[in-house]
């Protein structure tokens, strides 16, 4: 788990350093964070994961949509998490 951890880490901190860092340019950094996705390999693997902390894919694509819109053009830097999702 140590290396599981350690990694995630790095990518918060990478994030964080990269949009500080950005120059002038309308360039955002964010990073999504999904719990277990909901696909059927997932589900065969983890069957004892309860299916309400499970993120469905339409809802990681939706997050992922809004950081590309306007709407979120003042989001720089951000750690956001897509957990207990289920598709509209």
């Amino acid at each position: 788990m140590a290396p599981y951890a350690a990694s995630k880490s790095a990518v918060a901190r990478l994030t964080q350093s990269l949009a500080a860092e950005r120059d002038e340019s309308r360039i955002r950094i964010n990073t999504l964070l999904p719990s277990i996705i909901d696909t059927p390999a997932n589900r065969a693997v983890m069957p004892d994961v309860a299916p309400s902390s499970r993120a469905h894919p339409d809802a990681i694509a939706e997050a992922a949509a809004f950081q590309v819109s306007p709407a979120a053009c003042a989001i720089n830097g951000a750690l956001i998490p897509v957990t207990n999702a289920v598709a509209r």
